[in-house]
């Protein structure tokens, strides 16, 4: 008891402690099958079974897909085939979406039809090349809308563990950090900002004796989880550092796949360390990561699949504006337009100053906001589905249906050029025929309220009877030009 006084005596560790118990958050990497180099090729005939479903309801075909899974020894079993009952079926699909879900080849869910991403394509076309896996978990984000546990987490969990074990190089200690460096400090972080005080926190913990080190971990062990003020109990998960060391390996499987960053020996004596031949590799990635990477709050589940399944996809400044100018996100797309201009990363458009940036976007949201409950404006008959509505492709501005029942989609400009408009209203027009039209053709409308003549020619180009293009300003009459 004498070494556990000492210990929280002393402020910085009372602080953490507070901290620790009543913030429930960490690096969450959900149980399903462990992401690891030898398992990749398990990883890459489940993918390549699925790929005979593509286009076909989930829901429909979930237990068959299953069941030829373990015909083809796919997947381990736990008791003999003839004792699988439904929930059996359906925990081992659930395990497979959780790999779909993490590495972004694939999109599975009940509502839908399945459908393989271009870095599922990728995948499967380079026979598991690890390359694409490593794409991936660069570009990973914590959280995203597949975890909806995890509340309050904004970063790149692999580009923060590269950043900090930088800083790390051989010890006394050893190589990189420990295992309890990383469940105590590193899973806890949740924002690129909190470097600073991730790093002055491992550096107090060495400078503990290593009575006070078991004195901080029995502390927290006996803490229970509060979870919105309240303790909550569970059969198998005592405490939330219980919590964070079972689920610890597989986020470490998935954050170590990389061949420039390692975790070894397995178990709780394992160091996270970067090979000295890769610390230049490792030092031009962070680099970068500052420079041009930027973290993006999607909206929904398919609007973090649209960037994650897409191997051009970055996650750059770049994106992150063109995404919240897109879901008409002001203050986010308003914060990330101050960086860009700092930064002088401007592409395809002609750079405004901070005002008329922020007037040029609210009048486009007054718009969009003024559209959503005017449909008629445009053509009579027209019935909202959504706003914002997700899609695989990226998310939709406005999708109706009009007095025939066909579906139409609605673009706004928005300051995009006018291929990518064009090149977007397309996209989506593809994805609704293909996913929900049923028979029925699909319609596309571009509004703005500023039309420039490469729009014009490029809709009559097109000489496709179902697009529209609309000049559109607040007197209460739209304009049709085509």
């Amino acid at each position: 008891m004498k070494n556990r006084h000492t210990l929280f005596r002393d402020q910085f560790w009372q602080n953490y402690f507070e901290d620790f118990v009543n913030d429930p958050n960490y690096w969450y990497q959900p149980k399903g099958f462990a992401i690891r180099r030898e398992t990749l090729p398990k990883i890459y005939e489940r993918l390549k079974v699925l790929k005979n479903y593509q286009g076909r309801p989930w829901k429909i075909f979930q237990k068959e897909y299953t069941k030829l899974l373990l015909k083809k020894n796919l997947v381990e079993l736990r008791k003999p085939k003839r004792h699988y009952t439904a929930s059996d079926y359906s925990a081992i699909s659930r395990m497979n979406k959780v790999v779909f879900s993490t590495l972004g080849p694939a999109w599975v869910d009940p509502k839908s039809t399945v459908s393989i991403t271009e870095a599922g394509e990728y995948f499967l076309k380079t026979k598991c090349n690890p390359q694409i896996i490593e794409e991936q978990i660069l570009k990973y984000q914590l959280g995203n809308p597949c975890l909806p546990q995890i509340k309050n987490i904004k970063l790149f969990p692999l580009l923060f563990l590269l950043e900090l074990l930088l800083n790390f190089p051989r010890t006394v200690q050893g190589l990189g950090i420990s295992k309890d460096e990383y469940i105590l400090f590193v899973s806890r972080a949740q924002s690129a900002e909190q470097m600073g005080l991730t790093l002055e926190r491992i550096e107090k913990y060495r400078g503990l004796s290593d009575k006070q080190k078991q004195v901080l971990m029995d502390s927290l062990d006996r803490a229970p989880i509060i979870t919105e003020g309240k303790i909550r109990a569970h059969s198998r998960r005592s405490s939330l550092l219980n919590t964070i060391q079972l689920d610890s390996s597989y986020a470490l499987d998935f954050l170590c796949f990389p061949h420039y960053i390692c975790c070894e020996p397995r178990g709780p004596r394992a160091r996270i360390y970067i090979p000295e031949p890769y610390w230049r590799k490792a030092s031009a990635l962070v680099r970068k990561y500052r420079q041009e990477f930027c973290y993006i709050e999607f909206a929904s589940e398919k609007d973090w699949f649209s960037y994650y399944g897409d191997r051009s996809k970055k996650g750059t400044f770049q994106e992150a504006l063109e995404y919240y100018e897109t879901t008409s996100k002001l203050p986010q797309a308003l914060e990330v337009y101050s960086a860009v201009l700092r930064k002088g990363m401007l592409k395809e458009r002609t750079p405004l100053n901070l005002e008329a940036y922020a007037t040029l976007r609210f009048r486009e949201k007054m718009l969009e906001d003024f559209l959503e409950l005017n449909l008629e404006q445009l053509e009579k008959g027209l019935k909202l589905i959504k706003r914002q509505f997700p899609t695989l492709v990226g998310p939709i501005d406005i999708l109706a249906l009009d007095a025939q029942k066909h579906y139409l989609v609605i673009e706004l400009k928005k300051g995009k050029t006018s291929d990518k408009v064009l090149g977007q209203l397309y996209r989506y027009m593809g994805y609704i025929e293909e996913e929900m039209s049923q028979g029925k053709y699909v319609r596309g409308t571009v509004v703005s309220q500023e039309i420039d003549r490469k729009l014009i020619y490029a809709f009559k180009a097109s000489q496709n009877p179902h697009l529209q293009l609309f000049r559109f300003q607040f007197v209460g009459q739209a304009e049709e030009l085509k």
